[in-house]
């Protein structure tokens, strides 16, 4: 038997969604699993990695994010049921599993926030393809505190170079303030009132501080004190979600992050960044107050 977890989402869904694949895959060990995402996978590389019984599905996902849309490809054996939230194939004894109408699109965003009702949601769900399927199916998680997300072990070359680069220049400035601003325009949803001219508004205030180093995701202008992450360590946007695992850990080293809800800028919501603050890092959060209660809930140091 089988069991292929796969979603359409985009990055903030594949986020949300890696703590409860991690504790699916590891919970079944005498059954095989394959993953399959639509973008940022390698979220999920220590997974595949740690477990024997876990690999990544071959041929890609049927509907890949290309910059701001999914890429239909219905030639792809498995098109006809991507947007299906779960589907038992009797016939090949293959479980298919979509993270992103599960977690996501039936049970409101603010579910892979803060864990609630989708534990009792998921369970629930393990009862229904247990009955379609005949196969027992096990979920050992008990509290929310499980969901937090993981970022993959990345130490190759690349990565440790754009590290110490970053950690010399702010030691650089080592009496400046260091702001990371995630100037991220939305992909899957609407900027609402921090759409426009919010974000130019907003770097030009930020300028005004003479003894701050600005950090951003995206900027042509030439500034003393304002850096591109995509220009200056070449971090730029990458399907697998590189660049925002990267970005989020250059927040770790920051004295304030400033953030909309966009899943890229959510990416501060792990492991590193929420249980090895060492800078106590400030998070300002411009999104609506239901999202922020969220994030407080993971104990992510919002502080507005």
């Amino acid at each position: 038997m089988l069991v292929v977890i796969h979603s359409p989402g985009h990055n903030g869904d594949q986020l949300f969604a890696q703590p409860f694949v991690k504790i699916f895959v590891e919970s079944n060990p005498d059954i095989n699993f394959k993953l399959m995402f639509a973008c940022s996978q390698l979220l999920y590389k220590d997974i595949v990695n740690d477990n024997k019984n876990c690999t990544f599905f071959e041929g890609g996902h049927p509907a890949p994010w290309i910059i701001d849309k999914n890429n239909n490809n219905p030639q792809h054996e498995l098109f006809h049921i991507f947007a299906v939230p779960y589907h038992y194939d009797s016939e090949k004894q293959i479980i298919y599993i979509n993270m992103w109408r599960t977690l996501t699109s039936d049970n409101n965003i603010h579910c892979t926030y803060n864990g609630g009702d989708i534990l009792d949601y998921i369970r629930n769900m393990i009862n229904d393809i247990e009955n379609m399927s005949g196969y027992r199916l096990e979920y050992n998680c008990n509290t929310n505190s499980h969901l937090l997300p993981k970022f993959p072990v990345l130490d190759d070359e690349k990565t440790t170079g754009i590290m110490e680069k970053v950690g010399s220049l702010i030691n650089s400035f080592k009496n400046k303030k260091v702001i990371l601003f995630y100037n991220l325009t939305y992909r899957s949803g609407d900027d609402g009132p921090h759409g426009g001219d919010f974000n130019s508004n907003f770097i030009s205030d930020l300028k005004k501080d003479e003894n701050t180093l600005l950090l951003l995701f995206r900027c042509d202008e030439n500034h003393p004190t304002v850096l591109s992450l995509e220009k200056h360590f070449n971090l730029s946007p990458s399907e697998d979600g590189y660049n925002l695992i990267i970005s989020a850990k250059i927040a770790r080293l920051c004295n304030k992050v400033y953030m909309k809800q966009s899943g890229g800028s959510l990416f501060v919501v792990n492991d590193e960044n929420i249980n090895n603050n060492v800078k106590n890092t400030e998070y300002h959060f411009f999104g609506p107050p239901e999202a922020k209660q969220s994030l407080l809930r993971y104990n992510l140091n919002v502080i507005n």
